[in-house]
């Protein structure tokens, strides 16, 4: 018996030997062969991890897809930022469950690969949390944008002035596209010497009395101490109280 398995051991040996004398005098050294993926720098395990992330409904994709969704919506609240939200939240669920249902599947074979399992799974649960936030912002947005007033929230008019609504799209009476109409900006009074800070009504100071002044739209931000020490036009800390000043 253990002549036979030497005997085997060696005729392995062998062939693996021959295998590899056959494939150097095809193939050359290996240095030549792959020397143009070499100078690339980029292995083919890591040409084919590009290509996933390339790949918008890949998982990888998907999650490259929200990190910028995620940005967009952190620089405007509009329903277009918010639509994205949703429906790329809605993709990466699909996404997920779609391989839970292929586990669970691999799971009823009769030799499930438990290893693929797991990273299924783990890159299931990545675009499920992902997801929810994207949700979450969704929420976050919708809120802010429900407690804005009809003057401060973004419209699409019709250039004819037939309808208006609150999101882009096209006048359902004469066809035109609607035209995006920039909120108007919320008027600002102030006190011309700066005893408190700037107030979104018309008045008197009531620290020296005189009529607050209406500050225009193209006007200077204005900044004011949360103490109402002062004001200034410009980012910094109050010189009284050395509190941040707020911007209004």
């Amino acid at each position: 018996m253990k002549n036979r398995l030497k005997l085997l051991t060696g005729t392995t040996i062998f062939l693996l030997v021959l295998a590899g004398v056959y494939v150097y005098a095809c193939c050359g050294e290996p240095d030549t062969v792959d020397s143009q993926a070499a100078s690339s720098g980029k292995t083919q395990a890591d040409t084919a991890k590009t290509k996933t992330v390339d790949d918008p409904n890949s998982p990888e994709g998907l999650l490259k897809t929200a990190a910028k969704i995620l940005g967009d919506a952190h620089k405007s609240n509009t329903p277009e930022a918010r639509n994205a939200l949703m429906t790329h939240s809605q993709k990466m669920l699909t996404k997920a469950l779609e391989m839970v249902t292929k586990c669970n599947e691999m799971l009823a074979g009769d030799k499930p690969d438990t290893a693929a399992i797991v990273a299924s799974n783990e890159t299931a649960l990545k675009l499920m949390k992902k997801a929810a936030e994207l949700m979450e912002k969704y929420n976050t947005l919708l809120s802010r944008d429900a407690a804005k007033t009809p003057d401060e929230r973004i419209w699409y008019v019709c250039p004819m002035n037939c309808s208006t609504a609150d999101k882009p799209g096209k006048c359902p009476k004469c066809g035109m596209n609607l035209v995006k109409k920039e909120p108007a900006e919320k008027a600002i009074y102030a006190c011309p010497m700066g005893c408190v800070a700037p107030v979104d009504k018309p008045g008197k100071c009531p620290k020296c009395g005189m009529n607050l002044v209406k500050k225009e739209s193209s006007e200077k931000a204005v900044y004011a101490c949360p103490m109402n020490c002062e004001t200034s036009d410009k980012p910094g800390k109050c010189s009284k109280c050395g509190m941040n000043l707020e911007k209004k």
